[in-house]
């Protein structure tokens, strides 16, 4: 079995009880989760400020996986735009150079030819080795039917 670390809570106010992780909280999770070989980092654009806080420690020993939010351009230049700003800014916050794992976060988006369009901009990073793979986030299995 995998196990993932989620960490939506890292940089915003979430969960059942809408609460925040403290730094030192981080500290301890990422710790425990390097003591039981928990590799695995979920994070995604759209989680606060989230990949800021996760940038202030060394990840050296964790793949990480972030996702795109839902696309807000239509036009082939300004998708190819944003999806690039954002996987920069990503790295930058996260202080990493290259990422494991991008992910698109909504799949409403999937049939629409801006996913096509982003996801050739991903094709693109991923040939430069600035991503080693891509996917799709899935929440349900009517999703995952469509």
């Amino acid at each position: 079995m995998k196990i993932a670390l989620g960490t939506a809570n890292f940089g915003q106010k979430y969960g059942l009880i809408k609460k925040k992780v403290t730094k030192h909280e981080i500290i301890k999770i990422l710790n425990l989760c390097k003591k039981n070989n928990i590799k695995l980092i979920d994070t995604a654009i759209n989680y606060g400020n989230t990949e800021t806080e996760l940038g202030k420690y060394d990840l050296s020993f964790f793949k990480i996986c972030t996702k795109l939010p839902k696309i807000p351009y239509s036009k082939k230049k300004d998708v190819e735009n944003w999806v690039t700003k954002n996987i920069y800014q990503s790295l930058k916050n996260l202080n990493l150079k290259k990422v494991d794992y991008v992910l698109m976060h909504s799949t409403d988006q999937l049939k629409l030819e801006r996913s096509r369009i982003a996801y050739n901009v991903l094709q693109d990073l991923k040939k430069k080795n600035i991503i080693k793979k891509i996917g799709h986030s899935i929440y349900s299995t009517i999703e995952l039917t469509k």
